[in-house]
């Protein structure tokens, strides 16, 4: 299958492909998304390797006490050559906080119930003492 996919694709592939392992993640009761469950997950910020920010990913609620153990991310953050970035992190089934994605906080989206003014507020005096 992955034969044939790169075939059709040709010379319009662009740098490769990117396989991720399937990991069960434990859903928001009730809450969905384009017919998809939505998962607790969270955003974190990070400036100089120092959680900047903590945001749960979506607006619906349901997270309870479920919340990253920031001190561990922070930890992997630290080792990170990035000033600014991202890292986005989902609770698994078995109730491990993992890992997901990290991005450059440049581009990354503030969770639409984010204090905006508020988050740039923080930055901004964090960059300034940095």
């Amino acid at each position: 299958m992955v034969q044939r996919y790169l075939e059709l694709q040709g010379p319009d592939l662009n740098k490769g492909l990117v396989f991720r392992e399937y990991v069960d993640l434990e859903p928001l009761a009730g809450q969905m998304r384009a017919g998809l469950p939505l998962t607790k997950e969270a955003r974190l910020f990070f400036l100089d390797g120092q959680p900047l920010a903590m945001l749960d990913y979506w607006p619906d609620g349901g997270y309870g006490e479920a919340r990253p153990p920031l001190d561990e991310f922070t930890k992997i953050a630290s080792a990170i050559p990035s000033r600014f970035f991202t890292m986005d992190v989902a609770l698994r089934t078995m109730g491990e906080w993992i890992i997901v994605e990290l991005g450059d906080g440049q581009v990354s989206g503030l969770p639409d119930q984010a204090d905006a003014p508020d988050f740039y507020r923080r930055l901004f005096t964090e960059h300034l003492t940095s």
